[in-house]
């Protein structure tokens, strides 16, 4: 099963307020889901500032809708503004060349729940952090399939979460907004299997004491929601370990060929998944050891290493 992940946001508006934490909140999701539960750059999709525009955003869900299969899961994290017409009684995400005075250039939310429909994906889980986004979501919850904890992941599933019913706060620069913030320190602290149910269930605690903000997670409103959830599965490695440098045992075997008797000891390392770049530092006796490498793969069969002997 793969996991596709596709961050929209939006700081830089030139005929909107500008916002602080949007592209940072992005970002910050998406590093932790490549370190820690598995998601592959390759499978990444980034649409920042001046590219999220009205556009780019829709021709990206149109690529899913042709590129997705039932193999696939898709996370969708959208941070900008949001907002909403009384005329017409919908809410919109606010693309990045939207005009405010015109509704058409913006992107209404039963359009993106339309595309969201024609994906084919098992699981498809939307963040929405945006003024107006609680229109994207069921009124109630639909009624679950589900007998065992076990087949979550089995049935298909559509779920939302959005940052608020009506009005949402921005961070400060520099830093991530309240509701990125608690995501992400849901995600980081986190070491078993998670639901999205669960995740949500979270966000929502952490809100309970504040009166201006109250996000909302449900199924959408999608006939391909049959009860399950996605469920963000921390890596591990072969020892039980959280996933970390790819070729780290490789890099050790060969030093151990190199000094069969020899205690090597690692005294650093340091990897950026998101960069596909890293290093680590062995030493023993008054040699130091070290590996560099970039496009880190998960099999070690396909690892591409380039190490250096400094005495």
């Amino acid at each position: 099963m793969k996991n596709h992940l596709l961050l929209l946001g939006i700081d830089n508006y030139t005929k909107h307020l500008k916002l602080n934490s949007c592209v940072k909140d992005c970002k910050d999701i998406r590093d932790i889901l490549v370190d820690k539960y598995g998601f592959l750059t390759d499978n990444l999709n980034e649409l920042f500032d001046g590219d999220a525009t009205n556009l780019r955003i829709q021709e990206k869900f149109r690529e899913y809708i042709k590129s997705l299969t039932d193999v696939d899961n898709l996370v969708i994290y959208y941070s900008g503004h949001g907002g909403y017409d009384k005329t017409s009684e919908k809410g919109y995400w606010i693309p990045y060349d939207s005009d405010p005075s015109n509704f058409t250039t913006w992107i209404a939310n039963d359009i993106i729940l339309s595309y969201i429909k024609q994906i084919k994906a098992k699981h498809i889980f939307l963040i929405s952090d945006s003024c107006f986004s609680r229109s994207i979501l069921i009124t109630e919850p639909t009624k679950s399939i589900i007998s065992d904890d076990k087949d979550y992941d089995f049935y298909p599933s559509r779920w939302g979460l959005t940052s608020g019913a009506e009005e949402c706060i921005d961070g400060e620069p520099g830093a991530n907004t309240y509701f990125g913030e608690v995501i992400l320190n849901i995600l980081k602290t986190n070491n078993n299997d998670l639901r999205v149910s669960s995740l949500i269930d979270k966000v929502k605690k952490q809100f309970e004491s504040n009166r201006f903000q109250k996000p909302q997670g449900y199924p959408l409103n999608d006939p391909k929601h049959r009860g399950g959830e996605l469920i963000f599965k921390v890596s591990t490695d072969l020892n039980g370990e959280s996933e970390s440098l790819k070729g780290y045992k490789d890099f050790l075997t060969i030093l151990k060929f190199y000094k069969r008797n020899a205690n090597f000891k690692e005294v650093d390392r340091y990897e950026n998944k998101s960069l596909k770049i890293g290093y680590q530092i062995y030493i023993t006796n008054a040699c130091v050891y070290t590996q560099t490498h970039k496009n880190p793969v998960r099999h070690s069969s396909a690892f591409r290493a380039r190490s250096t002997i400094v005495y």
